[in-house]
């Protein structure tokens, strides 16, 4: 009797196990907000899991692409999130380099930008609005210098609006959508299948963004008969109303690309892991062609350093008096170098270094208001090579080339 009783009881203890292990992401314990409360008790106690179907065309490696991925956690869902996102990330681009921000001042979080090509923010949830906005500001920058950021999926519509960077009006999730319209041959869908089965949620959003192009879009759903529940096939009768909402797209801002993946990537899926890989494959490649100089063959010249007879260059082409003067001291140099930059009038004033190809490498200084006078910067120790100083004010920019030598 005991033994049958130690059985019994050994597998509940499974059962219970498997069950906590099963438990869908949407119905755990993070607390939400007062109105959003019962509307999600109520989805979540009626849902039948959907099981993920063996993967027949999983996504082949991509062992080509070098990437600085950044995973930007401070607001995502879970900590669990933040790490199935890294391994797939990981496993999926295992030639790239893949880091993460939790929280940091706003140069910290420059400082990061400044030496990473993409950015993904995972599964954006919560976190301070303040800190929201503010982040959302320097991914702004980031991404109009040529950086690119991408979104997935969230039923928390509020932080992408306190992030900024596309207009959303409106969000939600669903199990079951109807997919009105996907666009296949765009490279982010590059290998997928017209329609692919999800085993969690898709998140269509509002988006009142003009300049934001849909590559899938789904069916509305009906706010009365059927909140925060998107419209499925298995219903007779699909109501006139429904407007049709993106669940994949992207917009270009300035020389960069923020993408929105409206998924989850709980589970290892095939579909939803290809569709990343091929975003962040997508997004280097425009980077990299919009980094490419077009010149003519008249315009190849030997690659010399240009003689100049004094440190001191002048931005702009008025008097030197009406904007700054910029040196940098000892050129070549070591391990440390000055940079003065000297304000003749009050100004906003950023100051980064590039390498060759024009990428940049460090954030010096952060756009600040500045006054009138005397500013002195130190240049970070980087890896020896020639490196460009940019000082920008409003919409000038002085370059000076400064050289790191090998330590002695």
């Amino acid at each position: 009797m005991l033994r049958v009783l130690t059985l019994f009881a050994l597998a509940s203890g499974l059962m219970s196990l498997t069950a906590f292990r099963a438990e869908n992401p949407k119905c755990n314990n993070q607390p939400l907000l007062a109105n959003d409360a019962a509307a999600l008790a109520q989805l979540c106690s009626g849902l039948t899991p959907l099981h993920l179907h063996a993967p027949h065309n999983s996504p082949v490696a991509d062992t080509h692409t070098v990437l600085r991925v950044l995973l930007l956690d401070y607001s995502t869902y879970d900590s669990a999130y933040a790490v199935k996102m890294r391994r797939l990330v990981q496993a999926q681009m295992p030639s790239c380099t893949v880091s993460e921000f939790w929280e940091g001042s706003i140069y910290d979080l420059n400082l990061a930008l400044a030496t990473h090509d993409a950015v993904v923010v995972a599964y954006p949830s919560g976190g301070k609005s303040d800190m929201n906005k503010t982040y959302g500001k320097q991914l702004e920058q980031y991404v109009r210098q040529g950086g690119v950021v991408v979104f997935t999926g969230t039923d928390d519509y509020r932080v992408l609006q306190q992030f900024g960077l596309f207009d959303v009006n409106f969000g939600y999730f669903c199990q079951d959508p109807v997919i009105h319209e996907i666009i296949t041959a765009h490279p982010i869908l590059e290998g997928t299948k017209g329609q692919f089965t999800l085993s969690d949620y898709a998140y269509p959003l509002d988006i009142t963004d003009p300049d934001f192009t849909t590559l899938v879009d789904v069916l509305g759903y009906d706010e009365e008969s059927a909140p925060m529940r998107c419209w499925s096939e298995t219903d007779e009768v699909v109501p006139s109303e429904l407007r049709n909402f993106p669940v994949i797209g992207y917009k270009t801002l300035g020389a960069g690309k923020v993408v929105y993946l409206g998924m989850e990537y709980y589970y290892d899926q095939p579909e939803p892991a290809r569709i990343l890989s091929n975003t962040l494959r997508w997004a280097t490649q425009s980077k990299a062609a919009q980094q490419q100089p077009m010149v003519s063959k008249g315009d190849l010249q030997p690659n010399r350093a240009v003689k100049r007879s004094e440190e001191v260059l002048q931005a702009g082409s008025g008097p030197k008096m009406d904007v700054f003067d910029v040196k940098i001291y000892p050129n070549p140099y070591y391990e440390k170098a000055t940079l003065d930059v000297e304000l003749k009038t009050s100004a906003t004033l950023a100051v980064e270094m590039t390498d060759e190809t024009g990428r940049i490498v460090a954030v010096v200084l952060p756009q600040k208001n500045l006054h009138a006078g005397l500013y002195r910067l130190e240049l970070p120790n980087l890896p020896a090579g020639i490196y460009f100083v940019q000082c920008k004010t409003g919409e000038k920019v002085t370059t000076r080339k400064v050289v790191k030598a090998t330590a002695r």
